[in-house]
């Protein structure tokens, strides 16, 4: 699916979303592309791109392990 289609989607959804949330008490979420991806066609877009995915930085929660003295596969 081409990344601008899925943009146009975000657009019309949230055109419609805030619409609605005039005649409603309720507010509007507004929506991403990226809700409208599978976690499968993320990881393929960022290959695709060359975008490498997030890591989580662990490092300081294993020195706060280490000095607390706990063993770990670190």
């Amino acid at each position: 699916m081409h990344y601008f289609c899925i943009t146009k989607a975000e657009v019309i959804t949230n055109g419609f979303g805030a619409i609605t949330s005039m005649f409603s008490k309720r507010k509007h979420k507004a929506v991403s592309p990226d809700d409208f991806m599978g976690k499968e066609a993320k990881k393929m877009l960022q290959r695709l791109l060359g975008q490498e995915p997030e890591q989580k930085d662990w490092s300081r929660h294993i020195e706060e392990a280490r000095a607390k003295g706990l063993a770990g596969p670190w």
